[in-house]
């Protein structure tokens, strides 16, 4: 199945007002497209950001605001807000 094919499939099952979105995990930022312009709350916000149609990439100091979210990532947390982790 080609991209495009995936993309209008995925559009028919989710249903009109639901926007699918892509996230990818790489070394370094792609190429033309811009940083997050300043850091969420949580990696949830990233999701909602790129649902309204956004395009943009984060990096790791971007979702220490939320050691759970930044711990599902795979992302090394600073030792004070790792310590954070625990209290879930």
């Amino acid at each position: 199945m080609s991209c495009e094919a995936a993309a209008t499939k995925l559009s028919e099952l989710l249903g009109p007002g639901v926007s699918a979105v892509a996230i990818a995990f790489g070394a370094a930022a792609p190429a033309g497209v811009g940083r997050v312009d300043r850091a969420g709350p949580a990696g949830c916000a990233y999701w909602k950001m790129a649902a309204e149609g956004h395009v943009f990439y984060t990096k790791a100091d971007d979702h220490y605001n939320c050691p759970v979210g930044a711990h599902t990532h795979g992302i090394e947390l600073p030792s004070a807000r790792a310590a954070e982790l625990e209290a879930w």
